[in-house]
């Protein structure tokens, strides 16, 4: 492609590095593309409040976050959500739990959940049941409720918990009764299926925000790893996978660079900064 007017890039397994490092090569050359006029956006699967502490050792990046696989857009400067693109409401996240009670027993379920008076505001919380487990370290101690109230809370993702299947072997499971409810995908392999709002994925909020600074799908250049980055790569002109992407990526991807800990993007972009 000609030098992009907008570069998108999933954040963990893609720009990071396996320890969840940004590398020093990689972050010059985004400094290089931001001090050329070209926007960096990251598209993460992260909700807002795992961003703060990981940006501020980040230079160079100072436009959007879209969070919660495109449900939110968080903005660098001010620290705040600026904007929800798409919301589990009560009726919803019930028809979705008494699904997953039908065909995946024996899951265990937690909620990213939204103010309940200003859906913007910064939400520090993680909703969990009990026998929850998160696949990777929290940042946060996790708020115990129960199934009920889950069912009947308003969130931004609903995640879904297996301790013996795959994501894979869950998706398959859930996606056919799940596929007119909500989307649902996944951001590594380690039991964990991830909800969002019907209509919302990491292309829909790439979409909005392109749209926002006057860039074309075909001037987009984007960047992931896993089946949650299916959308936005194949929304982008030119989708890039990492060399350790998951099948269905690598399968999907117009271009497949190095792995992310041999600065894969970094790879790609050094062709234009």
């Amino acid at each position: 492609m000609e030098k992009p007017r907008l570069i998108a890039s999933d954040m963990d397994g893609t720009l990071l590095t396996e320890s969840g490092e940004l590398s020093t090569r990689t972050s010059r050359v985004l400094e290089r593309a931001t001090k050329n006029g070209v926007p960096v956006v990251l598209v993460t699967a992260r909700p807002p409040r795992s961003l703060p502490g990981w940006l501020t050792d980040v230079s160079g990046l100072n436009g959007y976050v879209i969070c919660g696989n495109g449900a939110m857009v968080y903005e660098i400067a001010s620290g705040l959500v600026c904007e929800i693109l798409g919301i589990l409401n009560p009726a919803s996240m019930s028809n979705i739990v008494a699904a997953l009670e039908q065909n995946l027993p024996g899951v265990g379920l937690a909620i990213d959940p939204i103010s309940a008076t200003d859906s913007t505001a910064l939400v520090l919380e993680l909703l969990t049941e009990q026998h929850y487990t998160h696949p990777w370290p929290l940042e946060i101690t996790p708020k115990i409720v129960t199934r009920a109230e889950i069912a009947t809370s308003s969130a931004t993702k609903l995640l879904v918990r297996h301790h013996t299947m795959s994501s894979t072997e869950m998706w398959n499971i859930a996606q056919p009764s799940l596929c007119e409810l909500a989307n649902v995908t996944f951001s590594s392999d380690s039991g964990m299926l991830e909800i969002s709002a019907l209509g919302v994925d990491k292309a829909a909020g790439l979409a909005k925000m392109a749209n926002k600074l006057r860039v074309l799908p075909e001037q987009v250049i984007a960047f992931g790893d896993m089946p949650n980055d299916l959308p936005m790569l194949n929304w982008a002109g030119h989708g890039v996978a990492v060399a350790n992407a998951h099948p269905d990526v690598l399968l999907a991807a117009k271009e497949i660079t190095a792995s992310n800990n041999e600065d894969g993007v970094a790879q790609v972009l050094e062709r234009w900064f």
